[in-house]
């Protein structure tokens, strides 16, 4: 076991290159209730990478297990690595010079300013972008759930199926609600719900035209970074002052 990238200085991620398939350790680390990291060996062929990644929720009594396992792993090797210190101009030399506010006056002022937005706890909320989903405060108390606020997205689906199991369920009540004959929770908010959108019409449209026209205002302009799903053309159809959409595509 050694440093993949020796010269590379690193912040809060270390790739490890291993003698053995990640794969393997990552398994076993999960005998050990331990989420060791995650298999990068795809990114460089013929080798064996596992990359680490740290946050302030790690604690000594963290590190230490984790340090323990690898111990136990790889058992009489010794340090033959010295990780490369943090460059000195990206190092602070000095306080952050932060404003000392009393916490009661920095409470008063954003509960002030929550009061001027339309809140989904108070009010009626119309359903807007998707930056505008209708999060009412239980919704939020529930996603904060250890159960999902502490698992890793890149965990191994062995540890995630109560998780899996909730996306499941949901999409099979949206399926009997709608009467759909499938319904998914996969495609995300923005360019890859659109991207998946289009395909999904692009399958199912009867017309041999491969021509994907979108409507559009400049009040609310579409997501740009959409990718287009070939062999679909990007068609452009600007709404005009009446809100309908002309017949003058670019």
């Amino acid at each position: 076991m050694e440093l993949a990238f020796p010269g590379a200085p690193f912040w809060n991620e270390i790739c490890l290159k291993l003698a053995r398939p990640a794969t393997e350790i990552i398994q076993r680390a999960r005998k050990a209730d331990l989420h060791v990291g995650v298999d990068v060996s795809s990114r460089v062929n013929g080798q064996n990478l596992l990359l680490l990644s740290f946050t302030d929720r790690h604690g000594p009594a963290e590190l230490d297990k984790l340090l323990a396992f690898f111990k136990a792993e790889f058992p009489g090797q010794k340090a033959k690595q010295t990780a490369p210190a943090i460059p000195a101009y990206a190092l602070r030399k000095g306080g952050v010079d932060l404003p000392k506010i009393p916490v009661k006056q920095i409470k008063e002022y954003y509960d002030a300013l929550g009061e001027q937005n339309v809140s989904p706890d108070d009010n009626i909320y119309a359903l807007g972008s998707c930056t505008m989903k209708y999060n009412p405060y239980i919704n939020d108390w529930a996603a904060g759930l250890p159960g999902f606020a502490e698992l890793h997205p890149e965990c191994p689906p062995e540890d995630a199926q109560g998780s899996l199991e909730i996306l499941y369920l949901t999409q099979e009540y949206f399926k009997a609600i709608t009467g759909l004959p499938a319904v998914t929770t996969q495609p995300m908010a923005a360019r890859r719900a659109s991207w998946w959108a289009s395909s999904c019409s692009r399958l199912t449209t009867a017309t041999t035209a491969n021509i994907l026209a979108t409507s559009f205002s400049s009040r609310v302009p579409p997501t740009a970074p959409t990718p287009r799903p070939p062999p679909w053309r990007v068609m452009m159809q600007p709404i005009s002052s009446s809100s309908k959409p002309t017949l003058r595509g670019r």
